[in-house]
């Protein structure tokens, strides 16, 4: 899935994911999403990016992590999810921004090329895949983040989510 071609494209990107995560846990009827704050979410995450160089110069990581965390603080998920679908986890306050922004930015890493000076350019092979365990501590912990406070850290967690699922995408290790 291919992401910040055009705002126009990355919203109906998004819109679609919404409704394929719906349509995939059955939930078609009983998700709502204000239409307004996933395009402040688009537009946001192209304005005034956060990285050194902007936008055309940030690594698929930090465009990820921008998305997510603008996603996240907008709340564009207005509905809760389902208990007797997905268990103790709804009971974290906007679990439904975090699960479906996590789920836009693994498809936005998905097939996502890293590029490095120098060096060919690394295609992921390998989608992201998370313990469920992670992925519930994942949705506690990012419930209320915001794109100034959290963006590095959001951006280094998904370097490291999808370095574990394609570890011959990984920079070279140091020794610490």
């Amino acid at each position: 899935m291919a992401f910040f071609q055009n705002q126009s494209e990355d919203l109906i990107q998004v819109i679609a994911t919404i409704d394929a995560f719906a349509e995939y846990w059955e939930l078609e009827e009983d998700i709502t999403f204000d239409h307004d704050r996933i395009s402040s979410v688009i537009r946001g995450m192209w304005a005034d990016f956060p990285a050194n160089g902007g936008l055309s110069a940030a690594s698929v990581f930090k465009k990820a992590a921008n998305f997510f965390c603008y996603f996240v603080g907008e709340r564009p998920i207005i509905t809760t999810f389902p208990e007797e679908i997905f268990g103790e986890i709804v009971k974290i306050h906007n679990h439904q921004n975090v699960m479906i922004g996590f789920q836009i930015v693994a498809n936005m890493l998905d097939g996502a090329t890293i590029n490095r000076a120098g060096q060919e350019p690394i295609v992921l092979q390998t989608p992201l895949r998370m313990s469920k365990h992670s992925y519930c501590d994942l949705i506690d912990a990012c419930h209320s983040i915001t794109s100034q406070a959290h963006f590095m850290m959001v951006a280094l967690l998904l370097e490291q989510i999808t370095y574990r699922n394609n570890p011959d995408a990984s920079d070279e290790l140091i020794m610490l």
